[in-house]
């Protein structure tokens, strides 16, 4: 997993990850100053897609 700030102005963070398996997985990120979790999860026996998430946790910087 990668969580990346988005560019300026953008006010949000990137989420990217990846995973090489048929496991169920379930993945939460969460912003603990705001209290927003995004959670990405896959049933077992399903192929994995990429996590490409660049509106993730789009109020976690509020001013």
């Amino acid at each position: 997993m990668l969580v990346h700030w988005g560019p300026a102005g953008r006010r949000h963070y990137w989420v990217y990850g990846a995973v090489a398996t048929d496991l169920g997985y379930a993945i939460s990120v969460a912003d603990t100053t705001a209290g927003d979790v995004r959670e990405y999860r896959i049933a077992p026996g399903r192929p994995t897609a990429p996590i490409t998430s660049a509106e993730t946790l789009p109020d976690s910087c509020r001013p």
